[in-house]
């Protein structure tokens, strides 16, 4: 179960990290992060992150091709994570 937890908190500090690094890319006219790593890692649980990221940084917060890619992988996450522990149990 710590694992779990563990992944999570994680995931949502890498995602919070890329948001502010794609941003930062974006303004210096830099290679970008693909939007696939930011589904990964709210795939993994990283949904605070990068929702918290976006908002803080004012990044992809009109893009909502991208709102609506994290939104599935969010809703494939909580699937995920319920078919988890339903094995834990």
């Amino acid at each position: 179960m710590y694992i779990i937890y563990s992944v999570i908190t994680l995931m949502n500090i890498l995602g919070f990290y890329l948001m502010k690094r794609d941003k930062s890319r974006a303004l210096k006219h830099q290679p970008r992060i693909s939007e696939v790593t930011f589904m990964f890692v709210t795939l993994l649980g990283g949904i605070v992150g990068i929702v918290v990221g976006g908002s803080m940084f004012r990044h992809k917060t009109k893009k909502r091709s991208f709102q609506f890619k994290i939104g599935i992988a969010f809703l494939a996450s909580l699937a995920l994570y319920v078919n988890i522990l339903n094995i834990i149990k």
